[in-house]
């Protein structure tokens, strides 16, 4: 008030005293004009404004409320809302229109609190609001996210009637809901509005944008252009919620939608329109169309060339990112740190080293400001770079290290997988009482995941406990992925199901279990996942498939194939790619190469999946022509382009052609590594150059790991080559101690050359080092897993209630014979197709047709395929069934035909096999309920015995450990122990379907 007194007197004094003593008539006139003069005509300026205020005080014209109204709204405009206070306060009486007017003058300039303050003392001061102090308060609420207040409002205007028929009200409240982050709310809101304009739709698109439920905002406007004639059509800001909504989700198809809606309605031209449409191709990672929407833009300001520069720059397009920043020189727009961060980035990612030193060089030369942003981008650029030893000068000369700083070099140090520096330097910044944040967290469990380090992870897990960080999903996640790394799946899923998940809980956990063989069970989970409403997304999918390819599950993997059609994800490259692999990996290999001709584009890892797919089913020649048209369409193959042709060359004898094609990797500059040598280590075995191999091996450049000597010893196994296998073993032995694949393949070999003392002895050897032999496995269609060891049995027998027979049971690990078979049963009899998969690796010197690595039998003999066939590889036979009228035993080294054993004229389905040990008696049970003895060593492989075992059909049958005896498991799911001195007496039963 001192300020107008004395602008007051300074007017006064420019008046005329003549003027103001002057007739009652003209005074009054000439004040008229000048009241109409200060409500009609704008005021530049404050000085201006003070010297009419000063004029309506010095008249006696300040306590006329439009005038006051209007000089409330005057000082609004200059930012002066506390002077629009002292004006208010000199009116003695206020109505509606004057505490609007207060009201909207803290409001719109940002003072929330003082509006809410002021219409707290309108209440009490029993003035009623109107529908427009409403909208101003609620927005006020909105924006200090006061959810109480704003309900209270809420009341008042139920109260007063003001939702009825008001829409503007009515989108007030949407729009506060929205802010306060309860979505439920605020379209209950919405929905309960009688009229709604396209304030309220806007309002409500916004909010859902805002609370990232994006897939409801793009339905919300879907709905608002469907009720055009109840609602409005979509403005500018509805079109920019939209498009934010379209990047956000990655949805490039809606995105375009929307631009093309913003051209019809002529919205396109907007400033705030082709800034969204920019961000949102963006986003979507579609640089030519951002390029399009950028040229279109007239006003191209900092934002926008940051948002340009930056998609190219994650696009690895360094090249056009440069050239966009030396045009934004030109134009005279300054870059700024996170300009030059987005390019520094780009380097990092493009690993164009020497450009990525050169314009750092530029930074310093051109003064550009290097904040703590550049300084950190700078990290990241060398680490990513791998030159860690520029990454720590620049680290070391920081005056003022922050978090991200920290977390760029841990994740340096990652990247390279110095996962020991990663955890010392977390400790480090703990001593520093530099404070962690979720980064770094996530960082450093991911270290203890490489190393496989769980005291080290839970020491984390306490810690981000003991800080309150638990709750947060993205450690959460690092958590259960951990703990999944580390093979604690009991621990992973306890977190699993205490914290709150996302679609990357579900992932790492169900890649927890297919990474620890427990694919059953991941199968398991994403059924979980999908009653539980969860959206796969493709990572999801890969997983899965990745599931069914290690269980031969193929009906699941059918179906997710059939999802991806659906949800039009066959342009996902990588995700089609897992599709192949999982039809290759499930004997699909017509079905899976038709997939891969029909892609519309296909990198390097779809080049070599379809490879490594040929070579495992043994077709090594189409296998080396994919190869070679790889080439001719100019694809560059890399190291594991060579690995899986040469593979399939060795596995198929091709000597010639793989000792070519490893020598041609010299022409792509690729080095071969381990993996390489052992694959040309066991094509030149196979094929009986023992001594070509050892030659390789000792000239290798690198010294010969585990793999290497392991692939030699197999081939001195195959060719029984003792003298050199001894001295093969030893080697292996000192490079891979623990592998139980050297032991027994020694103690075979041994035991083939009849030198039983030296087999004993190396077994032997094998328990005083403590190495267990490993349990193969095959698994049956979905559901059912054989094991050949001691597991298996000792699983059975529990589920039976019979742990009185462990020794007997125990006695298997010894005699058992690994089980590789692939089962078809018969379709013109049986509508069922059963396949068995197994994870052995033979070592025998199989035909064409049969891959060492997968155990699948494709090989035809004649024109007939197989329908049934099973090998057991101690035996050196294959029992291959043959409709079901005979059985045949073929001799595994020659594929000679040695006996059949017929079944009669009309036989029953055969559902087991099973040799004795020393491979003279073939047992077989049937549907019929019968248990069939054959002799293999007769010439005419005559049934020997047999006799009723079950009422209902047989699913298995084994021999006992001293071969007295025989075990049957009947359909209906009893078990019995037969004698085969007293053949048909019973010495044990018991009915497992009732435990």
């Amino acid at each position: 008030m001192l300020k107008f007194n004395y602008l007051q007197k300074r007017i006064s004094s420019s008046f005329p005293l003549c003027f103001l003593s002057s007739s009652t008539s003209r005074q009054t006139n000439y004040l008229d004009c000048l009241i109409d003069h200060f409500f009609t005509n704008p005021i530049s300026d404050i000085k201006t404004l003070f010297q009419s205020h000063s004029f309506i005080i010095t008249t006696g014209h300040s306590s006329n409320i439009f005038i006051a109204a209007k000089l409330i709204s005057l000082y609004s405009s200059f930012n002066k809302p506390n002077f629009s206070t002292q004006v208010f306060n000199a009116i003695d009486i206020k109505d509606t229109f004057l505490w609007n007017s207060i009201i909207k003058s803290h409001f719109s300039n940002g003072d929330y609190p003082n509006a809410l303050e002021i219409f707290s003392k309108m209440h009490f001061s029993q003035i009623l609001p109107n529908p427009f102090t409403i909208p101003m308060v609620v927005a006020a609420c909105a924006e200090l996210s006061s959810f109480k207040y704003g309900q209270s409002i809420h009341c008042v205007a139920l109260e007063l009637g003001f939702l009825t028929g008001n829409a503007a009200v009515g989108s007030s409240f949407v729009y506060m809901y929205s802010k306060c982050n309860d979505m439920r709310d605020a379209f209950k809101m919405f929905d309960e509005m009688t009229v709604r304009d396209v304030v309220s739709w806007t309002a409500l698109v916004i909010g859902y944008v805002q609370n990232d439920e994006w897939e409801n905002g793009l339905d919300c406007i879907r709905k608002m252009h469907e009720s055009s004639g109840y609602g409005e059509n979509p403005n500018f800001r509805t079109i920019e919620g939209g498009l934010q909504a379209c990047g956000n989700l990655g949805s490039l198809l809606s995105g375009r939608c929307l631009h093309g809606y913003a051209v019809k309605t002529g919205n396109g031209s907007s400033r705030l329109v082709q800034s969204s449409l920019l961000s949102m191709y963006a986003k979507c990672g579609n640089s030519e169309e951002a390029h399009v929407s950028f040229c279109e833009m007239e006003d191209k300001d900092l934002i926008s060339w940051t948002t340009i520069i930056g998609v190219y720059a994650r696009n690895e397009c360094i090249g056009e990112s440069l050239d966009l920043f030396w045009g934004m020189l030109v134009s005279e727009v300054d870059p700024d740190g996170i300009i030059i961060s987005c390019i520094l980035s780009g380097f990092g990612n493009s690993t164009r080293v020497n450009e990525g030193k050169a314009f750092h060089g530029m930074i310093i030369r051109r003064d550009f400001k290097l904040d703590q942003m550049v300084r950190n981008s700078l990290m990241s650029m060398y680490c990513k770079f791998g030159c860690l030893d520029l990454a720590e000068k620049l680290f070391d000369r920081l005056c003022e290290w922050d978090t991200e700083s920290w977390n760029h070099m841990i994740s340096g140090y990652s990247r390279l997988g110095l996962e020991t520096k990663c955890l010392e330097l977390f400790r480090e910044m703990q001593h520093l009482r530099v404070e962690a944040d979720v980064d770094s967290l996530v960082l450093v469990l991911s270290s203890c995941s490489q190393l496989v380090a769980m005291h080290l992870g839970r020491s984390v897990h306490c810690f981000v406990i003991k800080n309150g960080k638990g709750d947060n999903i993205s450690i959460s996640n690092s958590l259960v992925g951990m703990y999944g790394k580390c093979r604690n799946l009991t621990i992973a899923r306890k977190l699993f199901c205490r914290v709150e998940k996302d679609i990357v809980t579900w992932n790492t956990l169900i890649s927890a279990y297919t990474h620890n063989g427990h694919s059953s069970e991941a199968l398991a989970l994403f059924d979980q996942m999908v009653s539980a409403d969860i959206k796969p997304n493709s990572v999801t999918l890969k997983i899965f498939l990745s599931a069914c390819s290690h269980l031969a599950a193929l009906e699941h993997g059918k179906r997710v194939h059939t999802y991806i059609k659906e949800m039009g994800l066959e342009c996902d490259l990588s995700l089609v790619t897992a599709l192949i692999d999982m039809y290759v990996k499930c004997g699909q290999l017509q079905l899976s190469r038709e997939i891969f001709d029909m892609m519309p584009e296909r990198d390097v890892i779809s080049w070599n999946v379809m490879i490594s797919g040929y070579g495992i089913h043994g077709d090594a020649k189409a296998a080396v022509e994919l190869f070679q048209q790889m080439e001719e369409l100019g694809v560059r193959p890399n190291g594991l382009s060579f690995l899986a042709v040469v593979s399939a060359c060795a596995h198929a004898g091709l000597v010639k052609e793989g000792k070519y094609l490893f020598y041609r990797m010299k022409d792509y500059s690729i080095i071969p590594t381990l993996k390489h040598y052992a694959c040309m280590v066991d094509l030149l075995g196979r094929a009986g150059n023992l001594r070509e191999a050892e030659d390789l091996v000792q000239s290798m450049p690198i010294a010969p790991d585990g793999g290497v000597w392991g692939a030699l010893l197999g081939s001195c196994k195959i060719h029984n080559n003792v003298e050199m296998g001894e001295r093969v073993a030893k080697r292996a032995i000192e490079s891979d101690p623990e592998n139980d694949g050297y032991y027994i393949m020694m103690t075979n070999m041994y035991s083939s050359m009849g030198m039983w003392e030296k087999a004993e002895k190396m077994r032997g050897e094998m328990k005083k080092r403590g190495v267990r032999k490993r349990a193969g496995w095959s698994a049956i269609g979905t559901t059912h897993v054989l094991k050949s060891s001691v597991e298996h049995h000792l699983k059975f027998i529990t589920t039976t209630g019979h742990s009185w027979k462990y020794g007997y049971f125990r006695s298997l690990e010894r005699k058992s014979e690994r089980l590789d078979a692939k089962i078809l049963k018969n379709k013109a009899r049986v509508d069922l197709q059963v396949e068995v998969f197994s994870n052995l690796k033979h070592r025998e010197p199989f035909p064409r047709g049969i891959c060492p690595c997968s155990g699948k039998m494709v090989q035809k003999f004649g024109e007939e395929e197989f329908p049934e066939v099973s090998r057991f590889p101690g035996m050196a036979q294959i029992i291959d069934k043959m409709g079901f009228a005979s059985l045949t035993v073929w001799n595994m080294k020659t594929w000679k035909a040695m006996t059949v054993l017929p079944l009669g004229e009309d036989p029953p389905a055969i559902t087991s096999l099973c040799f004795n040990y020393n491979g003279k008696i073939l047992a077989a049970s049937a549907t019929d309920g019968m248990i069939h003895m054959f002799s293999i060593l007769m010439s005419a492989g005559l049934q020997i015995t047999g006799w009723p075992a079950h009422d209902s059909a047989m699913s298995s049958i084994l021999f006992g450990p001293d071969e007295t005896s025989i075990f049957s498991l009947g359909s209906d799911g009893k078990i019995f122990e037969w004698s085969l001195q007293n053949q048909g007496q019973v010495l044990w039963s018991r009915d497992s379907s009732r435990l």
